[in-house]
């Protein structure tokens, strides 16, 4: 339990600092990460998903890719054993609250396209 918690608190830290920045304007990058800690299992995992984005106007173009960093212990060296996914999004906000988009994603070892999901999202 001490690992987990010396590991949580070092994720925490390190995602504090990771934040976004801009590139150039509208292009912009930056990273999500997800520690999760299963209870029952006892399993703590880390996913590192960098994000490069682009805006315009209404419409928002993402490309991103998980990266396992932590699954019971170091696994980041065997992130790049093979080629990644990488998941493409397009966001248009329609207006202040409807968006809609567009999401695929292609996998690099299989040269193989991802299922196309069209959603329309009303927030209120």
């Amino acid at each position: 339990m001490k690992n987990v918690l010396l590991t949580s608190a070092a994720i925490l830290t390190f995602a504090s600092v990771a934040s976004a920045f801009e590139i150039a304007p509208g292009l912009s990058a930056g990273a999500d990460v997800v520690a999760a800690y299963t209870v029952d299992a006892a399993d703590m995992t880390t996913v590192v998903t960098p994000i490069l984005s682009y805006g315009w106007n209404n419409l928002t173009l993402n490309a991103s890719t998980d990266l396992s960093v932590w699954n019971n212990g170091w696994v980041g060296h065997e992130t790049f054993d093979v080629q990644p996914s990488i998941d493409l999004e397009a966001i248009l906000a329609v207006q202040d609250d409807v968006e809609l988009s567009l999401e695929t994603s292609y996998d690099l070892e299989a040269a193989d396209r991802g299922e196309i999901t069209l959603t329309a999202t009303l927030s209120f």
